[in-house]
Protein backbone atom coordinates (compact mmCIF):
# COMPACT_ATOMS: atom_id res chain seq x y z
CA UNK A 1 0.00 0.00 0.00
CA UNK A 2 3.23 2.26 0.63
CA UNK A 3 4.30 2.19 -3.04
CA UNK A 4 0.80 2.71 -3.93
CA UNK A 5 0.06 5.60 -2.23
CA UNK A 6 3.56 7.07 -3.36
CA UNK A 7 2.92 6.09 -7.10
CA UNK A 8 -0.86 8.19 -6.50
CA UNK A 9 0.86 10.98 -5.27
CA UNK A 10 3.72 11.19 -7.96
CA UNK A 11 1.04 10.72 -10.86
CA UNK A 12 -0.65 13.96 -9.00
CA UNK A 13 2.30 15.93 -9.13
CA UNK A 14 3.76 15.00 -12.54
CA UNK A 15 0.25 16.08 -13.70
CA UNK A 16 0.14 19.78 -14.49
CA UNK A 17 -3.62 20.35 -15.34
CA UNK A 18 -4.26 19.25 -11.90
CA UNK A 19 -5.15 22.15 -9.31
CA UNK A 20 -2.13 23.56 -7.30
CA UNK A 21 -4.04 22.74 -3.88
CA UNK A 22 -4.34 19.12 -5.24
CA UNK A 23 -0.27 18.82 -5.86
CA UNK A 24 0.73 20.76 -2.81
CA UNK A 25 -1.29 17.99 -0.82
CA UNK A 26 0.02 15.00 -3.15
CA UNK A 27 3.65 16.28 -2.14
CA UNK A 28 2.52 16.55 1.74
CA UNK A 29 1.64 13.00 1.45
CA UNK A 30 4.39 11.55 -0.48
CA UNK A 31 6.72 13.40 1.79
CA UNK A 32 5.25 11.34 4.84
CA UNK A 33 5.38 8.27 3.13
CA UNK A 34 9.19 8.87 2.08
CA UNK A 35 9.59 9.80 6.07
CA UNK A 36 8.23 6.61 7.24
CA UNK A 37 10.38 5.04 4.97
CA UNK A 38 13.30 7.03 6.86
CA UNK A 39 14.34 8.78 3.30
CA UNK A 40 14.29 12.17 5.51
CA UNK A 41 16.17 14.16 2.72
CA UNK A 42 13.76 13.15 0.11
CA UNK A 43 10.77 13.70 2.52
CA UNK A 44 12.03 17.06 2.94
CA UNK A 45 12.42 18.08 -0.96
CA UNK A 46 9.01 16.65 -1.15
CA UNK A 47 7.57 19.26 1.65
CA UNK A 48 9.75 22.16 0.60
CA UNK A 49 7.86 21.94 -2.54
CA UNK A 50 4.43 22.00 -1.28
CA UNK A 51 5.82 24.91 0.73
CA UNK A 52 6.49 26.30 -2.61
CA UNK A 53 3.20 26.14 -4.42
CA UNK A 54 1.14 27.02 -0.54
CA UNK A 55 2.73 28.30 2.26
CA UNK A 56 -0.35 29.74 3.51
CA UNK A 57 -1.78 25.89 4.05
CA UNK A 58 -1.66 24.74 8.07
CA UNK A 59 -1.40 21.36 6.67
CA UNK A 60 1.54 22.10 4.62
CA UNK A 61 3.16 23.93 7.28
CA UNK A 62 2.65 21.46 9.75
CA UNK A 63 3.52 18.73 7.61
CA UNK A 64 6.70 20.75 7.16
CA UNK A 65 7.12 20.65 10.56
CA UNK A 66 6.93 17.21 10.82
CA UNK A 67 10.06 16.37 8.66
CA UNK A 68 12.04 18.92 10.07
CA UNK A 69 11.15 16.90 13.72
CA UNK A 70 12.03 13.74 11.96
CA UNK A 71 15.36 15.28 10.93
CA UNK A 72 15.98 16.50 14.40
CA UNK A 73 15.41 20.28 13.52
CA UNK A 74 13.22 21.05 16.58
CA UNK A 75 13.84 24.94 16.39
CA UNK A 76 12.87 24.84 12.84
CA UNK A 77 9.79 22.73 13.33
CA UNK A 78 8.56 25.12 16.49
CA UNK A 79 8.91 28.34 13.15
CA UNK A 80 6.75 26.32 10.83
CA UNK A 81 3.87 25.84 13.94
CA UNK A 82 4.19 28.80 14.64
CA UNK A 83 3.54 30.03 10.97
CA UNK A 84 0.42 28.07 11.34
CA UNK A 85 -0.74 29.51 14.44
CA UNK A 86 -0.45 33.19 12.81
CA UNK A 87 -3.17 31.50 10.48
CA UNK A 88 -5.01 29.92 12.60
CA UNK A 89 -4.25 30.26 16.24
CA UNK A 90 -7.26 27.80 17.34
CA UNK A 91 -5.77 24.90 15.48
CA UNK A 92 -6.21 21.81 17.26
CA UNK A 93 -3.99 20.22 15.04
CA UNK A 94 -1.00 22.90 15.46
CA UNK A 95 -1.49 22.38 19.56
CA UNK A 96 -0.46 18.57 18.70
CA UNK A 97 2.19 19.82 16.47
CA UNK A 98 4.03 21.44 18.89
CA UNK A 99 3.24 19.03 21.36
CA UNK A 100 5.22 16.34 19.27
CA UNK A 101 8.26 18.72 19.67
CA UNK A 102 8.34 19.54 23.47
CA UNK A 103 7.99 15.57 23.95
CA UNK A 104 11.11 15.36 21.72
CA UNK A 105 12.62 18.81 23.72
CA UNK A 106 11.67 16.55 26.86
CA UNK A 107 9.74 18.90 27.96
CA UNK A 108 6.73 16.99 29.23
CA UNK A 109 4.47 19.88 31.12
CA UNK A 110 4.71 22.13 27.95
CA UNK A 111 3.60 19.13 25.84
CA UNK A 112 0.82 18.37 28.32
CA UNK A 113 -0.38 21.47 28.05
CA UNK A 114 -0.32 21.65 24.36
CA UNK A 115 -2.21 18.27 23.98
CA UNK A 116 -4.58 19.36 27.08
CA UNK A 117 -5.39 22.80 24.99
CA UNK A 118 -5.68 20.88 21.61
CA UNK A 119 -8.07 18.49 23.38
CA UNK A 120 -10.15 21.65 24.91
CA UNK A 121 -10.41 22.88 21.46
CA UNK A 122 -11.33 19.59 19.59
CA UNK A 123 -12.49 16.79 22.35
CA UNK A 124 -13.51 14.29 19.75
CA UNK A 125 -9.96 14.64 17.66
CA UNK A 126 -9.19 10.97 18.61
CA UNK A 127 -5.33 11.29 17.49
CA UNK A 128 -4.70 14.07 19.55
CA UNK A 129 -6.20 11.66 22.42
CA UNK A 130 -3.40 9.35 21.39
CA UNK A 131 -0.28 12.09 21.33
CA UNK A 132 -1.64 13.09 24.67
CA UNK A 133 -1.43 9.45 26.11
CA UNK A 134 1.75 9.38 25.02
CA UNK A 135 3.16 12.32 27.38
CA UNK A 136 1.42 10.45 29.99
CA UNK A 137 3.10 7.02 29.28
CA UNK A 138 6.40 9.21 29.54
CA UNK A 139 5.30 10.23 32.84
CA UNK A 140 4.60 6.80 33.80
CA UNK A 141 0.87 7.64 34.11
CA UNK A 142 -0.74 4.41 32.97
CA UNK A 143 -3.95 4.79 33.91
CA UNK A 144 -4.36 8.88 32.45
CA UNK A 145 -2.56 7.27 29.41
CA UNK A 146 -4.79 4.14 29.02
CA UNK A 147 -8.22 6.67 29.72
CA UNK A 148 -6.97 8.77 26.48
CA UNK A 149 -6.76 5.86 24.38
CA UNK A 150 -10.17 4.34 25.31
CA UNK A 151 -11.51 7.56 24.63
CA UNK A 152 -9.79 7.79 20.95
CA UNK A 153 -11.14 3.87 20.57
CA UNK A 154 -14.54 5.25 21.75
CA UNK A 155 -14.64 8.87 19.10
CA UNK A 156 -12.95 6.49 16.42
CA UNK A 157 -12.83 2.75 16.77
CA UNK A 158 -10.62 2.19 13.98
CA UNK A 159 -7.99 4.33 14.88
CA UNK A 160 -4.88 2.52 14.54
CA UNK A 161 -2.76 4.59 16.64
CA UNK A 162 -4.81 3.96 19.63
CA UNK A 163 -4.22 0.57 19.52
CA UNK A 164 -0.71 0.60 19.21
CA UNK A 165 -0.56 2.82 21.79
CA UNK A 166 -2.66 0.80 24.00
CA UNK A 167 -0.67 -1.97 22.93
CA UNK A 168 2.46 0.06 23.85
CA UNK A 169 1.11 1.06 27.81
CA UNK A 170 -0.10 -2.83 28.08
CA UNK A 171 3.63 -3.59 27.09
CA UNK A 172 4.94 -1.10 29.49
CA UNK A 173 2.66 -2.94 32.77
CA UNK A 174 4.09 -5.91 31.38
CA UNK A 175 0.52 -7.41 29.83
CA UNK A 176 1.84 -9.24 26.93
CA UNK A 177 -0.95 -10.95 25.80
CA UNK A 178 -3.05 -7.87 25.62
CA UNK A 179 0.06 -5.98 23.90
CA UNK A 180 0.65 -8.55 21.27
CA UNK A 181 -3.49 -8.29 20.70
CA UNK A 182 -3.49 -4.36 20.09
CA UNK A 183 0.03 -4.51 18.02
CA UNK A 184 -1.79 -6.85 15.88
CA UNK A 185 -5.15 -4.93 15.51
CA UNK A 186 -2.69 -1.73 14.97
CA UNK A 187 -1.37 -3.53 11.93
CA UNK A 188 -4.66 -4.87 10.58
CA UNK A 189 -5.91 -1.32 10.61
CA UNK A 190 -3.35 0.53 9.48
CA UNK A 191 -3.22 1.73 5.76
CA UNK A 192 0.52 1.38 5.59
CA UNK A 193 2.83 -0.90 6.92
CA UNK A 194 2.93 0.39 10.97
CA UNK A 195 6.61 -0.13 11.35
CA UNK A 196 6.23 0.55 15.06
CA UNK A 197 4.02 -2.14 15.73
CA UNK A 198 5.60 -4.86 13.37
CA UNK A 199 8.73 -3.87 15.46
CA UNK A 200 7.22 -4.17 18.97
CA UNK A 201 5.34 -7.25 18.50
CA UNK A 202 8.02 -8.77 17.18
CA UNK A 203 10.21 -7.89 20.27
CA UNK A 204 7.27 -9.50 22.03
CA UNK A 205 7.42 -12.84 20.04
CA UNK A 206 11.41 -13.03 20.30
CA UNK A 207 10.69 -12.50 24.05
CA UNK A 208 8.91 -15.37 24.51
CA UNK A 209 10.86 -17.52 22.22
CA UNK A 210 8.66 -17.72 18.87
CA UNK A 211 11.67 -16.66 16.58
CA UNK A 212 10.31 -17.66 13.28
CA UNK A 213 7.04 -15.25 13.78
CA UNK A 214 9.72 -12.42 15.33
CA UNK A 215 11.40 -12.97 11.95
CA UNK A 216 8.77 -12.32 9.91
CA UNK A 217 7.54 -9.23 11.68
CA UNK A 218 11.40 -7.77 11.02
CA UNK A 219 11.01 -8.76 7.66
CA UNK A 220 7.69 -6.93 7.16
CA UNK A 221 9.27 -3.95 9.01
CA UNK A 222 12.59 -4.13 7.29
CA UNK A 223 10.51 -3.76 4.01
CA UNK A 224 9.43 -0.26 4.30
CA UNK A 225 12.98 0.73 6.51
CA UNK A 226 15.69 -1.39 4.88
CA UNK A 227 18.25 0.78 6.82
CA UNK A 228 16.72 0.55 10.19
CA UNK A 229 19.63 -0.50 12.27
CA UNK A 230 17.29 -1.61 15.44
CA UNK A 231 15.47 -3.63 13.36
CA UNK A 232 18.29 -5.27 11.45
CA UNK A 233 19.61 -6.13 15.10
CA UNK A 234 16.72 -7.36 15.96
CA UNK A 235 16.25 -9.89 13.44
CA UNK A 236 20.02 -10.82 13.21
CA UNK A 237 19.33 -11.85 17.54
CA UNK A 238 16.03 -13.95 16.59
CA UNK A 239 18.00 -15.72 13.45
CA UNK A 240 20.93 -16.42 16.32
CA UNK A 241 18.48 -17.57 18.53
CA UNK A 242 16.89 -19.76 16.36
CA UNK A 243 19.70 -21.55 15.07
CA UNK A 244 20.85 -22.15 18.73
CA UNK A 245 17.33 -23.47 19.61
CA UNK A 246 17.70 -25.95 16.37
CA UNK A 247 21.33 -27.20 17.26
CA UNK A 248 19.89 -27.87 21.23
CA UNK A 249 17.04 -29.60 20.58
CA UNK A 250 18.51 -31.73 17.47
CA UNK A 251 18.31 -35.72 18.38
CA UNK A 252 21.76 -37.03 19.96
CA UNK A 253 23.43 -39.80 17.43
CA UNK A 254 22.72 -43.56 18.79
CA UNK A 255 25.40 -44.69 21.36
CA UNK A 256 27.65 -47.53 19.19
CA UNK A 257 26.14 -51.01 19.44
CA UNK A 258 27.71 -53.38 21.97
CA UNK A 259 28.31 -56.73 21.27
CA UNK A 260 26.15 -59.38 23.64
CA UNK A 261 27.39 -62.32 24.45
CA UNK A 262 25.04 -64.22 22.17
CA UNK A 263 26.19 -61.90 19.18
CA UNK A 264 27.42 -63.56 16.46
CA UNK A 265 31.32 -64.46 16.14
CA UNK A 266 33.71 -61.92 14.68
CA UNK A 267 33.91 -62.74 10.79
CA UNK A 268 37.43 -64.16 10.07
CA UNK A 269 40.38 -61.67 9.78
CA UNK A 270 42.72 -62.33 6.68
CA UNK A 271 46.28 -61.58 6.09
CA UNK A 272 46.71 -58.04 5.55
CA UNK A 273 47.50 -56.79 1.83
CA UNK A 274 51.09 -55.24 1.63
CA UNK A 275 50.81 -51.35 2.38
CA UNK A 276 50.01 -49.30 -0.47
CA UNK A 277 51.36 -45.62 -0.88
CA UNK A 278 50.81 -43.49 1.55
CA UNK A 279 47.43 -41.62 0.71
CA UNK A 280 47.00 -37.96 2.01
CA UNK A 281 44.01 -37.53 4.11
CA UNK A 282 42.15 -34.06 4.55
CA UNK A 283 39.81 -32.52 6.75
CA UNK A 284 37.82 -29.87 6.77
CA UNK A 285 36.71 -28.38 9.99
CA UNK A 286 33.51 -25.53 10.76
CA UNK A 287 33.38 -23.31 13.56
CA UNK A 288 30.23 -22.02 14.77
CA UNK A 289 29.64 -18.60 15.63
CA UNK A 290 30.83 -17.73 19.91
CA UNK A 291 28.49 -14.77 20.39
CA UNK A 292 25.28 -13.15 19.65
CA UNK A 293 24.50 -9.82 18.67
CA UNK A 294 22.84 -7.50 21.75
CA UNK A 295 19.16 -6.29 20.38
CA UNK A 296 19.41 -2.48 21.43
CA UNK A 297 15.31 -1.96 22.09
CA UNK A 298 13.98 1.17 20.85
CA UNK A 299 13.55 3.13 23.87
CA UNK A 300 10.24 5.29 22.29
CA UNK A 301 7.56 3.83 19.52
CA UNK A 302 8.59 4.88 16.08
CA UNK A 303 6.26 7.93 15.04
CA UNK A 304 2.71 7.55 14.04
CA UNK A 305 2.40 8.11 10.45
Amino acid sequence: LTDRTEAACSAIIDDATRPASDRAQAFVTRSRVRGQRRNYDAAMADADAAMQIDDKSVSVLLNHSFVNLLKGNLDPALADIERAFAIDPQSPAAYMARGDVRLAQKDVAKALADFDQGVALRPDFADLRVQRSRAYLVLGQFDKAMADVEAAIAIAPNTQGAYFMRGDIYRHKGDIDHAMEDFSRAIVLSRQTNVGAYFNRGNLYLSRGDYARAIADFDAALKVQPGGRQIQDARQQAVAMQAELSRATAPAAPPAATRSATAAPPPVVLPALPPGPAAGTAQTLTREAKSLIQLRRAQEALPLL
